[in-house]
C-alpha cells in the first residue's frame, strides 16, 4: 500500500470528525463568530482572540486561475506591519481556468472550508489546495515564514522573503526569541495568530460554509494545529499529522531546549508548548503519527491525546519501520528550495 493509499484509508474518519454534532463544542458567539475563550485557557494569553476573529485586510493577486493567491494582514514584526500568501481553490475554481467558467459538473457552494498549515521548511502549496478543493473543499493554504513562492518561477517551488514579511522558520526564530521580552518576535506568534486570520478569513468568504471547517498540518503544522484547535473553537475538526505537544519531555528539539537554558525552556513550554493549551480543545481532533516518528515520539503524542478531555478524540500512530522515513522524507524535500514538494503535500492531505 502506497503512503498516499494509507492518508486516504482515514477519510471516512475524518469526514465523522467534520460532522460531529456541534454540541459538543464551545460555540463561537452566533452573533458575531468570534472566538469565545475556553476556561481552560490560561487568564493571559500571546493572542488576542477577538481581534484574531475578524476577517483580515486583503487584496488578490490571482483572482481568476484554477488556484487563486492572495496577501492578507499578519501580526506587526519588528516594528512594521506584515502580510502572509496564501492559496486559494474550490470546487468550482478548479472546474476552469477563469471565475464563473467552473465546469457544470462542480459542485455549488457554499462548501465546508479546510485550512491547511505546512510543515517545517515547507510554504503555501498549490498542490494541496487542489487536492482538497477535487474533495469538495474550499481550500486556504499560507505561508508561515514570512515568504511567497517565486514569481519568476526558476525553480519548482522556490520562494523568495516577502519585504513585509514575518519572522522565517529557523531554529532561533522558533525557540531563542523566547528571551526578548515581547511576542512579536517569536514564530509561534506569529504562525498560530496567521493561521487563525487565515480561517477568519476563510469563513468571510461568500461561497464557504462558516460553521463546516476544518484544518490539519503536518510536522510543525500539526503543532501549530494542535495549539489553534485548542484557541479557536470555530473549527468542527482538527487533524494534526505528526505534530503534537510536550515537546520539552521529549521530541527532537531536546538540544534546543538545552541550548536556550531551563528557565527559557520553561518559559517557552508554558507559552507556546500545545501540552500547555489541550485541556481547553473543544474542537472533535484526530491524531495522526507514526509510532516511530523522529521528531514527535509516541510519549509525547499520547500525552497531548490525553491532555484533550472535553471533545471527541481519536488517535491513529502507525505501526511499521517507514513511518519515520516519511515523516523525514516529507522535513527534507520541504527545506530543499527548487525540490519538488508534491510528496510531503500528498502526505498531508486528508479528506
Amino acid at each position: 500500500m502506497t503512503v498516499i493509499q494509507r492518508f486516504l484509508s482515514f477519510r471516512a474518519i475524518c469526514h465523522a470528525l467534520l460532522f460531529w454534532s456541534a454540541a459538543a463544542l464551545l460555540a463561537e458567539d452566533p452573533a458575531t463568530g468570534v472566538i469565545v475563550p475556553a476556561p481552560e485557557l490560561p487568564a493571559s494569553l500571546p493572542w488576542d482572540l477577538a481581534a484574531l476573529s475578524q476577517p483580515p485586510a486583503f487584496e488578490w493577486l490571482d483572482e481568476t486561475s484554477p488556484v487563486r493567491s492572495l496577501l492578507y494582514a499578519g501580526e506587526p514584526f519588528e516594528g512594521h506591519a506584515t502580510r502572509v500568501f496564501a492559496y486559494y481553490a474550490t470546487p468550482a475554481s478548479i472546474g476552469g481556468g477563469d471565475a464563473g467558467q467552473a465546469s457544470a459538473t462542480a459542485t455549488k457552494g457554499p462548501w465546508p472550508g479546510v485550512v491547511l498549515v505546512h510543515g517545517g521548511g515547507g510554504t503555501a502549496f498549490a498542490e494541496w489546495v487542489t487536492l482538497w478543493a477535487k474533495r469538495g473543499y474550499a481550500a486556504i493554504a499560507m505561508d508561515l515564514a514570512g515568504s511567497r513562492p517565486d514569481p519568476a518561477g526558476t525553480k519548482k517551488n522556490a520562494v523568495v522573503r516577502m519585504p513585509d514579511g514575518g519572522p522565517g522558520q529557523e531554529h532561533k526564530d522558533k525557540f531563542d526569541t523566547i528571551a526578548t521580552p515581547e511576542t512579536s518576535d517569536d514564530w509561534p506568534y506569529h504562525a498560530v495568530a496567521n493561521v487563525i486570520r487565515a480561517h477568519s478569513l476563510l469563513r468571510s468568504f461568500p461561497d464557504v460554509d462558516p460553521s463546516r471547517t476544518a484544518i490539519t498540518g503536518i510536522s510543525w503544522g500539526g503543532y501549530t494545529t494542535c495549539l489553534v484547535a485548542s484557541l479557536d473553537n470555530r473549527f468542527r475538526a482538527a487533524v494534526p499529522v505528526y505534530g503534537c505537544g510536550h515537546l520539552r519531555d521529549n521530541s527532537c528539539w531536546l538540544g534546543d531546549f538545552e541550548r536556550i537554558g531551563s528557565e527559557q525552556a520553561a518559559r517557552w513550554t508554558e507559552r507556546y508548548d500545545p501540552g500547555a493549551y489541550l485541556s481547553a480543545c473543544r474542537v472533535p481532533i484526530f491524531f495522526v503519527n507514526g509510532t516511530n516518528d523522529f521528531a514527535y515520539p509516541l510519549d509525547s503524542h499520547m500525552k497531548s491525546h490525553a491532555d484533550v478531555q472535553h471533545a471527541p478524540k481519536n488517535s491513529r500512530p502507525k505501526g511499521d519501520a517507514a513511518s519515520s522515513v516519511r515523516h523525514e522524507i516529507c522535513a527534507r524535500e520541504t527545506s530543499e528550495s527548487g525540490k519538488d514538494r508534491r510528496s510531503c503535500a500528498l502526505s498531508s492531505k486528508l479528506p
